[in-house]
Parts: structure tokens; C-alpha cells; sequence
């Protein structure tokens, strides 16, 4: 708690010590429109034209920069094709845009805009028939057609959610006798469509969107349901996923902060700020996705039950779990940093830092156990496969006992005052935590 104290004051400080120099500099003396650079636009255009995926996309950004690689573990780069070699001619890469066309439209959001025409064209249908199209214009059909393109969503929990919150609204259709008062009865009658008072319009738009509503709910069911459910456990096992990959962004960034082999963090070109750039992305994925877990979760609820009941209160201890294990990584990965020294500067701190820096990495403190378990549970969400047999959680390293036998007096309590001293203290129960929870997971 102290550690996290006098962190939290520290960037307050550095916060309070910017805001000044602003001031100082005369720059809130200014309104002007601040727009962003050329390369956050194309990153931008990239991102949206780019494909998602929850690995590919979670690498170290390689392309910033070719001067130096940080490895991260070979499953964590771009997914490889279990059924194509690179492409090695022309010809082969004009077969690889083919297949991007079909695969596209195979894709699980070309299926659904499929469901979508097919659900709104069998009620469309009745204004291309001869005898029904009077009907159709007359009675507003059009309504229902409306609801059914703009109510359907991906998944059954969502689209059930929005179903009852549209028909629920619809009885506010005093905008369009608002609209006759205003236009006449006469102008209002010249598309064909007669008009009602209120009295009879309400009745009949709920009619209609109540249809439309229905037809809507029966194309998310047939011929296949896509729910929420399952959507839920395939995010779950990405995220799991992300989190592996997260912990070995933390992995590399600790031995680079042990060993000095980062370079200078305010260098765009070094690993350590290509890395710091590479785990924010992976953070901020993270977060995302889990917001979209509890939001998945609690849809379900509006889901009708085929069967067994869903274990809804599981899959929230899961995500509860995945997310504190979120925070106690990027804990370890805060607490780092005092881990970097500078001797010319301070040589005092320095002295100590450089002594517990070097007997770290004589024991090898870190370890990537913990990202093959969690690619592990990935992959066993993510397919419904059990995990394998006599699996279990990577135990907490008792690092301060290894050290200690190494050189009794480098956690004395006299060193309490070295902000490393605390920042060890911080990463020995993060990992401890992040043990416990692992267990819990499995």
C-alpha cells in the first residue's frame, strides 16, 4: 500500500508539474482545434480495413521500426496457415486475394446480413404480389419490414433484449398525428396511405411491429441460433488468450528491465518502448473485450433455455478471475520500473538496485509457465476440449528465499527505504495472487 502511495503522489507530481508548464509556456493562453497527425489517421484507416483477430493482431508493433525484434514467443506472431505455404509468386499472392473474396463472403457477418435480407424480404414479399400490395402500402407493412432490418443482431440475447425494449416504445406515435394536424389530412392521405386517429394508428403500428418482431425472432432461430451463449465462451477463450499474451509483453518487459537491455524508454526506436507500446495495445484489447464479456453475460438472461441451464455464475467467477489477474500483471509490469537505475545520477539507490538486479537474474526469476497454461485454457474454451490430464497452476516463486541464500543482507530490513525494496515486495504478491487465481481458473 505504501508503494502504490508513494506511486500515486509521484505521477500526481509529474501531472501537476506538465499542467504547470503549460501554463508556463503560454499554451492555455490559446483556444485552438486540436486535430489529429496523418499517421493517427492512418492508423485509423489501417485498423478498420485491417482483419481482428485475437493473436495476429497482439504482437509487437514490428513495423515502426526494423532496427531491433522483440521476441515474445513464436505463437504470438501473425496466425499461420495450417493449409497454405507462404505465397512464393505472383500468382500464388493473386490466389491468396482470391480466397480473402471468399472469405469474406463465408464470414460469420456475411451469414447474418443474409439472415437479415431473407427475414425482411419475407415480409417485403407481400408488396411485390399483386393482390397484396395495396394491403402492404395501406397498412403501413413497411413498419414491420423497419424493425425486422434494425431489430436482428448477431445473437439471440441481444436481439430478445431489443425485441420487448421496440415493441415497448412503440405506443409513442403521437409524432404523427402531430405530422396530419400540421400537413392536412389531404396531404398526409396523398401516398396512398390512409389517415387514421390516433386512436386506431397506435393499435395497428404495434400490430405491425409486434409482426415484424416476431418474423425478426423466428430468422434468429432459423435455421440455426447464433447465441449469445456461445458467443460468450468464444470471447472468453480470446480473452484468455490476450491475457497469455499479455503476461509474456509483462515477461519480457521484467528481464529487460533486470538485465538493461532495453534501451532508453524515451527512444521510439528501442525495445523497451516498442515493447511498452506493443502491452498497452494488449491491455487496452483486454479491457475491451472483458467489457464485452459482462455485457455478453448479461444478456443471456434474455435468452430462452433449450436444455440443461446455462452456468451463467461460472462464466462470471471466470471473467471476474481473468480480470483481476488483468491487474495484477500490469501491477508487476508498474512495479518494474523502479527496477531501472542510474548510476551517474544516483549512484546511492543505484548501488543497490545494480546488487538486486544482478541476483535476480542469477536465479532466473521469471518464467513462462503461466502463458502455456493460459494458452492451454485458451484453446480448451475456445473448443469445448477438456484440458489435459494432471494439469495444475504454476506455482508462486519463492524468490526472496533464493535470494536470501544467495546474500542475507540484500533484503534486510534496513534497505526498507529503497523504492526497489518496495517494488519487490509488490511483484512477490502480485505473483502470489496471480497463482492463487490461476488455481481457482483451473
Amino acid at each position: 500500500m505504501e508503494f502504490l502511495l508513494w506511486s500515486s503522489g509521484r505521477a500526481v507530481l509529474d501531472l501537476v508539474k506538465f499542467a504547470d508548464g503549460k501554463v508556463e509556456a503560454g499554451t492555455m493562453k490559446k483556444n485552438r482545434l486540436i486535430a489529429c497527425g496523418m499517421k493517427r489517421v492512418r492508423k485509423w484507416v489501417s485498423a478498420a480495413l485491417s482483419t481482428e483477430d485475437s493473436s495476429a493482431d497482439h504482437s509487437p508493433d514490428t513495423s515502426e521500426s526494423a532496427r531491433a525484434t522483440i521476441q515474445t514467443g513464436d505463437a504470438y506472431q501473425k496466425t499461420k496457415d495450417p493449409e497454405h505455404l507462404p505465397p512464393a509468386s505472383a500468382w500464388q499472392r493473386f490466389g491468396n486475394g482470391v480466397r480473402t473474396i471468399s472469405r469474406i463472403l463465408g464470414s460469420q457477418e456475411s451469414a447474418f446480413g443474409f439472415r437479415v435480407a431473407c427475414a425482411t424480404l419475407s415480409i417485403g414479399i407481400v408488396a411485390f404480389l399483386r393482390d397484396t400490395q395495396a394491403f402492404f402500402i395501406q397498412q403501413r407493412l413497411v413498419w414491420a419490414m423497419i424493425m425486422v432490418s434494425i431489430g436482428m443482431t448477431v445473437t439471440a440475447g441481444a436481439g430478445v433484449f431489443g425485441f420487448v425494449g421496440r415493441v415497448a416504445g412503440t405506443v409513442l406515435v403521437v409524432g404523427y398525428e402531430l405530422q396530419v394536424q400540421k400537413v392536412g389530412v389531404q396531404v398526409a392521405q396523398s401516398s396512398g396511405q390512409p389517415a387514421y386517429p390516433l386512436y386506431e394508428l397506435a393499435p395497428y403500428r404495434l400490430a405491425c411491429v409486434s409482426g415484424g418482431m416476431l418474423v425478426a425472432f423466428i430468422w434468429t432461430f432459423f435455421p440455426f441460433p447464433l447465441t449469445t451463449r456461445s458467443q460468450l465462451r468464444k470471447d472468453l477463450g480470446a480473452s484468455l488468450y490476450l491475457l497469455a499474451n499479455y503476461y509474456s509483453c509483462v515477461h519480457t518487459t521484467v528481464n529487460m528491465r533486470l538485465d538493461g537491455s532495453g534501451g532508453n524508454p524515451q527512444d521510439k526506436t528501442s525495445p523497451e518502448r516498442r515493447l511498452d507500446i506493443a502491452r498497452a495495445q494488449v491491455f487496452t484489447k483486454e479491457l475491451a473485450l472483458l467489457a464485452g464479456l459482462r455485457e455478453h453475460s448479461a444478456f443471456t438472461r434474455w435468452e430462452p433455455t433449450f436444455g440443461g441451464k446455462f452456468p451463467r455464475q461460472k462464466y462470471d467467477t471466470i471473467i471476474e478471475e481473468v480480470q483481476n489477474i488483468l491487474n495484477y500483471m500490469a501491477l508487476i509490469s508498474y512495479a518494474s520500473n523502479i527496477l531501472q537505475y542510474d548510476e551517474e545520477n544516483d549512484p546511492e539507490q543505484a548501488s543497490w538496485l545494480k546488487t538486486f538486479s544482478q541476483l535476480v537474474r542469477s536465479v532466473d526469476v521469471t518464467s513462462q509457465e503461466l502463458t502455456s497454461t493460459l494458452s492451454l485454457l485458451s484453446a480448451a474454451v475456445t473448443n469445448g476440449n477438456p484440458l489435459p490430464p494432471y494439469l495444475q497452476a504454476p506455482e508462486p516463486y519463492k524468490l526472496s528465499e533464493k535470494l536470501e541464500a544467495i546474500d542475507a543482507d540484500i533484503l534486510n530490513i534496513s534497505h526498507v527505504s529503497e523504492p526497489g525494496y518496495a517494488a519487490f515486495a509488490v511483484m512477490q504478491i502480485a505473483s502470489s495472487l496471480i497463482s492463487d487465481d490461476m488455481g481457482k481458473l483451473i
